[in-house]
């Protein structure tokens, strides 16, 4: 009985580590945000592909794309993070 009230406070440290983690969930605060442009304007795109939007089939259209600095007005797109076709809302 003695080693066990020894043993609590390392239990109750390895339970908490383990609910700590079980009811966490991953971000994507590492990911630079996506654009999409819409109506001649870039406008910063929400959720995951093939959960909230679809890029449809079209070559010559930018779907989703990096920006420098992230900055809708300059619209500068980040050479290579380009995904073609129709961006489609889910």
């Amino acid at each position: 009985m003695n080693t066990l009230i020894k043993r609590l406070p390392l239990l109750a440290f390895v339970l908490a580590a383990v609910f700590a983690f079980a009811f966490t969930k991953p971000t994507l605060e590492n990911q630079n945000p996506k654009f999409t442009l819409i109506n001649g304007e870039w406008e910063m795109v929400t959720g995951q592909v093939g959960v909230n939007y679809r890029c449809g089939e079209n070559p010559n259209v930018i779907c989703t794309a990096e920006l420098v600095d992230n900055d809708p007005i300059l619209g500068e797109v980040i050479e290579g993070s380009e995904v073609f076709g129709a961006y489609i809302p889910l």
